[in-house]
């Protein structure tokens, strides 16, 4: 485990790295850094699984580096250094995702804390790179593409509703893990022997839109509704109760989807029926897929509160179903054309009236 150590004291860099029990949590000291903005910089360069760092320190203090490194390089976990007077200080970093921070004079005591910490960090991060590394296995890889093959829907439903998938995506901090169930797909359509030409442009867009989504959920989504979008091609099936199921299906959604965690997979586990059989009987019977109904009913309530000036913009991305105002903003935009503050402010200035009806540009239907 990679780790980055910064302070503008030196005294301190040299007892964390004179007083750390270094191999009892699998460490490595891969660099040093007197400032934020300098930290930043080796970060990018030497990509540390972890950086220790003072709050006060000229040029960029611990705070900023740490909303920096959470914007940046979100899988680097953050571990503060503060002083008594700092507390709250510290307190307001842990909003960017810091791990957790440790109070000044560095004691013996402090010193032990802090390698329990870093115990438990190796601990987790060997795990997770345990799961991630498992998905390049060319026995993995042979699986999915034979069950794809064979149009296996009964394989991919417990795959994707299984503890190894969640927690590939859930750990996958790079994408990694994502990207690479996404290139079987394009491997199996090698393999069949679609246009190179038409893999090539169909890849590059699929993987685009992957890097693009922040929630786990939604990348979870995005996933499943690639596979069983193919799934679904290679053998259609119908269902003689699917008009009951497609309604259950639209009456949990419209009463669920304002919870960040509420998908695809959870909707199959809340209806007790496979992924590949409600995803089947959604597009026969709506002609689209679940992702993206799911996806209108948050944008569309998001239009409605916007509509309503007793809102903020942080209140709206949770009472629309999601969790981070700069993820939703991005979304919003991509769906409407404008951002959340330029949509409403074309309310208040009657440029548009949401209750007439728009499409998903604001334009009237």
């Amino acid at each position: 485990m990679k780790i980055l150590l910064v302070d503008d004291e030196k005294f301190t860099i040299e007892g964390l790295r004179s007083m750390l029990h270094w191999d009892n949590f699998h460490g490595i000291l891969a660099g040093t850094a007197s400032n934020g903005r300098e930290a930043l910089d080796l970060a990018h360069q030497l990509n540390p699984d972890v950086i220790v760092s003072d709050i006060k320190m000229p040029v960029m203090d611990g705070l900023e580096l740490s909303r920096l490194i959470a914007e940046e390089l979100p899988y680097i976990t953050v571990i503060l250094l503060s002083g008594h007077g700092e507390f709250e200080y510290a307190r307001k970093a842990l909003q960017y995702g810091v791990k957790d921070y440790i109070l000044k004079p560095i004691t013996r005591e402090k010193i032990h804390q802090l390698e329990k910490l870093l115990y438990s960090l190796s601990e987790e991060s060997a795990s997770r790179k345990e799961y991630i590394l498992s998905i390049w296995d060319q026995a993995f890889q042979s699986n999915i593409l034979s069950r794809l093959k064979c149009s296996d829907k009964q394989y991919f439903d417990e795959f994707f509703q299984s503890v190894q998938f969640h927690r590939l995506i859930e750990q996958d901090m790079d994408n990694s893990a994502g990207l690479q169930l996404l290139n079987f797909l394009f491997l199996f359509f090698s393999e069949i022997q679609v246009n190179q030409e038409v893999i090539s442009r169909s890849k590059k867009m699929a993987m685009a839109d992957y890097l693009e989504l922040t929630a786990i959920s939604d990348k979870i989504d995005f996933i499943i509704t690639k596979y069983y979008d193919i799934l679904l091609s290679i053998d259609p099936k119908s269902s003689s109760n699917a008009d009951t199921l497609v309604g259950m299906a639209l009456k949990h959604a419209d009463a669920s989807f304002t919870r960040s965690d509420f998908n695809i997979s959870a909707l199959a586990s809340e209806l007790n029926i496979s992924i590949s059989h409600l995803s089947t009987i959604f597009k026969q019977s709506t002609g689209g897929n679940l992702s993206s109904y799911i996806s209108s009913l948050r944008i569309n309530r998001a239009r409605e509160l916007l509509a309503d000036g007793r809102h903020s913009i942080a209140d709206i991305t949770a009472l629309s179903g999601y969790e981070d105002p700069k993820y939703f903003a991005k979304i919003f935009k991509k769906k409407t054309g404008y951002s959340p503050s330029e949509y409403r402010n074309m309310i208040v200035s009657s440029q548009i009236h949401p209750q007439k009806g728009h499409d998903e540009h604001g334009n009237k239907k």
